[in-house]
């Protein structure tokens, strides 16, 4: 093992969250790899329809070997229907508020943290 590095003990939130736990609200910003933390809290997020901010950074994703749009497609595939993008370019905050899934696959081109909302 390198200097600086080290191993850690993973689990899905799926697996570890009991079953009487409701999932409301999640945060993610891991540099690319939110497609697979998806993957492993898929029952918890459509269990209650939990409102998503994630992170889209095609770059980060690209370096996980995740396309940006497979992530959007998963996101879709949990329920998601609706979006609003949140960009920030040069000190300011570009907002772009309920957009259906066409409307945010073009959007999120770039960058931005996304919020996902569940089909009501």
């Amino acid at each position: 093992m390198n200097s600086g590095e080290f191993t850690a003990k993973c689990t899905s939130l799926d697996a570890f969250l009991p079953q009487s736990v409701n999932v409301s609200f999640v945060k993610m910003d891991i540099q690319g790899a939110e497609y697979f933390a998806v993957c492993g809290m898929r029952k918890s997020l459509m269990k209650q329809g939990a409102i998503l901010m994630t992170e889209i950074e095609p770059y980060c994703l690209k370096r996980c070997g995740i396309k940006t749009i497979k992530y959007l497609e998963l996101l879709k595939s949990c329920g998601y229907s609706r979006f609003m993008s949140v960009k920030h370019r040069k000190g300011r905050s570009l907002i772009r508020k309920d957009m259906d899934f066409d409307e945010m696959t073009k959007d999120v081109g770039i960058g931005c943290n996304l919020f996902c909302y569940p089909t009501v």
